[in-house]
């Protein structure tokens, strides 16, 4: 029987164009983590824009515990550990696809 020409188009694509393609859930998995951390970590802008040190992010605030000659280590480790919780949160939310992902850009082919 003759094909219609949608059909005949349609069965020509999917052989000329198709190929496999890794399942890009993990890709942005790791997109989602690598941008929370970078938007996290953020210590220059905000250190040269915002000038009430009410709003300084947990960064920033850290570094202003630091005095020319003291220095609270305790203060300063303790806040250290706050400041990295969210990012291991985020990390063990998503640690699944980022360690898939990884594994899917690091094997040769």
């Amino acid at each position: 029987m003759m094909q219609s020409l949608s059909d005949r188009f349609r069965s020509v694509a999917e052989r000329e164009f198709a190929f496999p393609r890794p399942d890009l859930q993990s890709r942005w998995a790791e997109v989602a983590i690598f941008t929370f951390q970078r938007y996290w970590n953020a210590f220059i802008f905000p250190l040269v824009i915002l000038r009430d040190p009410a709003k300084y992010p947990v960064q920033v605030g850290l570094a202003t515990l630091q005095g020319e000659f003291n220095t609270d280590y305790g203060m300063l480790m303790t806040g250290a550990a706050v400041a990295a919780l969210p990012m291991i949160a985020v990390f063990f939310a998503f640690q699944r696809q980022f360690v898939e992902g990884i594994r899917i850009g690091g094997v040769k082919g």
